[in-house]
């Protein structure tokens, strides 16, 4: 396990990956990783089925079948894609 002062070393090390603009494979790699390790991807994916969740709550209930549906479907595809 990282120690605070390792993590916020690496946090920063991943801040200066993403200043530099244009990022080749290895500095995408480590900040997939970092993202990871920290609990980014976990705290996104959570927090997009909430956002996909509100916007269900706001689809009106005279809306078209076929246009709930297709939006429906079309944000379970989109959550549940994984890479």
């Amino acid at each position: 396990m990282l120690l605070l002062r390792d993590l916020l070393e690496s946090k920063d090390a991943q801040i200066e990956l993403l200043k530099q603009g244009k990022l080749d494979d290895d500095g995408i790699r480590s900040l997939i990783l970092f993202a990871i390790d920290n609990g980014g991807i976990e705290y996104a994916e959570r927090r997009m089925k909430e956002y996909c969740e509100h916007a269900q709550s706001l689809l009106p209930p005279t809306a078209d079948e076929d246009l709930r549906k297709a939006i429906l479907a079309h944000m379970e595809m989109v959550v549940g894609r994984t890479y």
